[in-house]
């Protein structure tokens, strides 16, 4: 059935060519069907690509049960099934026509990304990943949960007094001290990941997304990060903070993080701008450190710029797919109002595809009033179109020959 579907949306010889080599059964390790009574009426399936990631494959609903919340549940025992399996992340590849699978991924968590492996270059195809797990990776580096067997490797650079004093933290100066405070603000906490270095292996420092104490706003996490002063100067905790961000931003119901560092910690302040973070101001004397000393605080914040372009992205997806269900001037033009309140690419692409539609609706009814010799109701169809579409010349010379027609009859 899914492939009957696929034929009639982008056409037999550009599915067998393109994708059917990508879709072998013998590949997909695991399946899922979503069952009515006696009858299939949905599928899953699941192909590994390494340790940590797997591929969705094969998504598919019948008509008559499409829009009623099944597809978001197929992706969510999907999700489950993968989480059992011990995969952290998930990509998919869709067709780039198929906007109504593009909106029902997005809105399940799933972010637009490079075409990967065999869909690189394929400008028909649209590929989306989504992080699954608390694994995240950079090009240097692993961030995962802390565990309690990371103990020596966390007291080793915290017992450095060049680390914690910076970040407004008393040097550790036993292995006891580095095990009570990973239990306390480590252990089984959402968010926070330790920096493990691939090369050697070992935790390097820690980084993670924390209630800010300054901000009553439980939209907002403050990014929190210490690290290892061996790793200094390479550029590792920018590579990681980045990392976070963008997992906090695209995986985390948040609208904004902030940040924070003492106005002699140029190190941090560096960090904190690469990343793009906006400075708000110096909050004089607002922390007493360990030692007793009054210290100055630099504030910074980011706005989740995503979560608005997201919101668009999906409003003009689901617009853009309520589009092929209307067929009356009125309700076409009631899409192009929404879809005029969205500043994003897709949402200009669609306005004009609107327009499009509009002419036609408006060209064909016209000729259906004037089959009847109904030339009044003809031209007040013609004169919607146009307020829609202005420079439709088609349009604009089938006004002109109504009206002559109407003198002659």
């Amino acid at each position: 059935m899914l492939d009957e579907y696929l034929i009639k949306i982008i056409g037999e010889e550009k599915q067998q060519k393109e994708y059917n080599k990508h879709n072998v059964l013998a590949d997909i390790d695991n399946v899922i069907l979503l069952v009515n009574g006696e009858k299939s009426i949905g599928c899953a399936g699941l192909k590994r690509v390494d340790n940590t990631t797997a591929e969705v494959k094969r998504v598919f609903i019948t008509d008559e049960f499409r829009h009623h919340g099944f597809g978001r549940k197929m992706i969510s025992e999907i999700e489950h099934l993968a989480k059992n399996k011990g995969y952290k992340i998930l990509l998919l590849e869709t067709g780039k026509s198929l906007k109504g699978a593009q909106a029902l991924y997005a809105s399940c968590g799933f972010s637009l990304i490079e075409n990967y492996g065999p869909y690189a270059g394929l400008e028909s195809s649209v590929c989306m990943k989504k992080n699954i797990g608390n694994y995240l990776e950079t090009e240097r580096l692993i961030l995962r949960p802390i565990k309690n067997s990371d103990a020596n490797d966390i007291f080793e650079y915290s017992k450095n007094p060049n680390v914690g004093p910076a970040a407004g933290w008393e040097p550790h100066k036993s292995i006891e001290d580095t095990r009570k405070i990973m239990k306390d603000i480590f252990i089984g906490k959402e968010n926070i990941f330790g920096m493990v270095l691939k090369s050697s292996g070992k935790i390097i420092g820690s980084i993670g997304l924390h209630t800010d104490p300054r901000r009553n706003n439980p939209r907002v996490l403050m990014l929190g990060y210490a690290m290892s002063e061996y790793c200094w100067g390479k550029g590792l905790m920018t590579e990681a903070a980045k990392t976070i961000i963008e997992y906090g931003f695209h995986e985390l119901p948040i609208d904004m993080i902030s940040c924070t560092c003492y106005t002699f910690n140029s190190r941090s302040r560096r960090v904190i701008q690469k990343c793009g973070f906006e400075y708000e101001g110096c909050l004089r004397q607002a922390e007493k450190r360990y030692d007793g000393k009054i210290l100055d605080v630099e504030c910074y914040s980011l706005l989740n710029k995503n979560i608005e372009n997201k919101r668009m992205d999906i409003t003009v997806l689901q617009i853009k797919n309520e589009m092929n269900n209307k067929s009356s001037i009125e309700d076409l033009a009631e899409l192009l109002n929404k879809i005029s309140n969205y500043n994003v690419k897709e949402a200009g692409e669609t306005a004009l595809e609107l327009r499009k539609r509009i002419s036609t609706v408006a060209y064909n009814t016209a000729n259906e009033y004037l089959k009847k010799n109904d030339f009044t109701s003809a031209l007040q169809t013609i004169n919607k179109g146009i307020v829609y579409n202005p420079g439709d010349k088609k349009l604009i010379k089938f006004k002109q020959v109504v009206i002559s027609e109407k003198k002659f009859f």
